[in-house]
């Protein structure tokens, strides 16, 4: 799947069918605007920039479109095609951070999805050789009204994540109950949970109700359920594994896996499992 080179490509494949559709030629930034005026991503135009989306179900493909003004209503462009109209808008203001270490700025941007299914998806956006490229994989998302309890702020070279979690499976039926905090990072093209363990960015494993199962070689768990995704733990003996059971990221599976007093938050094959 796609490291940080591969998001250019996305990006750059992007370009080339929006400019098919209009009757214009590429430009030389992947239709990301170079820097007019040298304070980097800072004045980068997220609100009229092409976009990615990452799937709610693995099978759909990545959702690529172009917000105009912080918007975008329409059928969206997929490799698996997509006959749904949706809906996307930029949600409060982007909060800046050095986090892959380059010295330049990088960006944390906030993308909600209006619809029958509303989520708030938080995507990182690196600065790279005058122009802005989103890694692909959200390292945020939640429901409407989880997400209008949450926080993203820099902190020394990474994004910090408070939030508060709903107490039934309907996150909008009860008042929150949980506070969940974490720090995210940048490692080969995705954003990965660093702390207060390393694990999957998006997912919360020590809330969800999972079950016990038998592994045969597991490997080490993803952040993300693609095989080009960086390892967030050691693949060791463990003490337990328990998986989701109704999670739909075929051929993934996401996983609490319990070794040697810690417990980390990925993704396994689903096929190791007996």
């Amino acid at each position: 799947m796609l490291n940080s080179r591969g998001s250019r490509w996305v990006s750059f494949a992007l370009s080339i069918f929006l400019a098919a559709s209009t009757g214009c030629s590429p430009s030389s930034t992947s239709e990301q605007e170079a820097d007019p005026i040298g304070q980097g991503i800072r004045s980068f135009d997220f609100g009229n920039a092409a976009w990615l989306d990452y799937p709610i179900s693995l099978g759909e493909g990545l959702n690529q479109f172009k917000l105009d003004s912080g918007r975008y209503r329409g059928k969206v462009y997929s490799r698996f095609g997509s006959n749904e109209e949706y809906r996307y808008e930029l949600a409060g203001v982007p909060v800046f951070a050095d986090v892959d270490g380059d010295g330049d700025d990088d960006a944390a941007v906030a993308l909600r999805s209006v619809g029958l299914v509303s989520h708030l998806s938080w995507y990182l956006w690196t600065w790279q050789d005058g122009s802005a490229y989103q890694l692909h994989y959200p390292f945020y998302r939640r429901l409407k009204c989880d997400a209008a309890q949450t926080t993203v702020e820099a902190a020394e070279g990474r994004f910090k994540v408070s939030t508060f979690l709903g107490g039934g499976s309907d996150a909008c039926a009860d008042p929150p109950t949980k506070r969940e905090q974490y720090v995210v990072g940048v490692q080969d093209g995705y954003p990965v949970r660093v702390s207060p363990t390393r694990g999957a960015p998006d997912k919360d494993c020590s809330s969800v109700e999972m079950r016990a199962v038998v592994a045969t070689n597991p490997g080490a768990a993803k952040a993300a359920p693609e095989m080009a995704a960086p390892e967030v733990e050691q693949a060791k003996a463990r003490d337990r594994i328990e998986v989701l059971s109704r999670e739909s990221y075929q051929p993934f599976i996401l996983a609490r896996l319990t070794a040697g007093g810690l417990t980390y938050c990925g993704w396994i094959r689903r096929s190791v499992i007996e």
